[in-house]
């Protein structure tokens, strides 16, 4: 039971840390979209070191490892952690900073509704931040999308980025609440981000491109890719301590520290 809770609630369980730690640091973190990460399954295929699986295997016994404990803000009992979808749990989480920058949280329609409201509203796609220039397909069109926050003070800044589980919007708002408080009046969290804008119609720079990234891929549609480059996948289990074992320096790289920030490197 816990190695399957600890691979579909990896994002939450990595950090390793408690969330006074995260609330009294102000440390600079770059997080890149899970999402993504959970889309383009590449990271799974090299060398079977799953981004969620590596963790599951921990869990259960492949590696040696302390489990972290539950953060504090899934509420006091076990149970009631279970049954938050990945997108509360990522709310709750932050919901320190949440409340600091009196941050609006909106979901899929009423984001909608309150965003075609709004006059000349200064949009932040972090997606542009977590996964690069791609992540221009996803921008609303007819709004004027940014990547960073605004210099001069702004009546009301609205934020987004790929999905409602998706944690780059309010880590990004970590990184920067300070500017923020300043320079925006209101801060609004579209968190339905751009797989909600795709799927109701809203018209984006190329929703097929948008499409490519924030709709889930099967890990099959990579296997010319692992065929072309010979990929071999591990299981989790001793086979993976003993093929690794056998290697000689190996060059291993920890897509979580591209994924997380430099604090992933706890898990290497």
């Amino acid at each position: 039971m816990w190695e399957a809770h600890w691979a579909a609630t990896c994002w939450e369980r990595i950090t390793c840390e408690q969330n006074e730690l995260e609330e009294e640091t102000d440390a600079e973190e770059t997080h890149h979209s899970v999402s993504s990460l959970r889309h383009y399954n590449i990271v799974p295929l090299i060398g079977g070191l799953a981004l969620c699986g590596i963790i599951a295997c921990w869990a259960s016994g492949g590696f040696e490892t302390q489990m972290p404990r539950i953060h504090s803000g899934f509420g006091s009992m076990i149970s009631r952690a279970l049954d938050l979808t990945a997108a509360e749990k990522m709310i709750h989480k932050y919901q320190g900073l949440i409340k600091e920058l009196d941050v609006d949280v909106l979901q899929c329609t009423e984001g909608i509704e309150k965003l075609e409201e709004l006059e000349n509203p200064y949009v932040i796609n972090v997606m542009l931040t977590a996964v690069g220039p791609r992540a221009k397909a996803c921008s609303l069109a007819g709004y004027d999308v940014h990547k960073n926050i605004p210099t001069l003070k702004t009546k009301v800044c609205v934020i987004h980025c790929g999905e409602d589980d998706c944690p780059a919007s309010l880590s990004f708002m970590q990184q920067h609440k300070e500017q923020m408080k300043h320079v925006c009046g209101s801060i609004i969290y579209l968190q339905g981000g751009a797989k909600c804008f795709l799927q109701s119609g809203l018209l984006q720079t190329d929703s097929q491109k948008c499409s490519s990234i924030v709709e889930p891929h099967a890990l099959g549609e990579f296997k010319s890719l692992a065929e072309e480059l010979e990929i071999k996948s591990l299981p989790c289990n001793g086979v993976m301590l003993e093929e690794i074992s056998r290697l000689e320096k190996p060059f291993i790289i920890n897509m979580m520290i591209s994924a997380l920030g430099e604090r992933a490197d706890a898990c290497s």
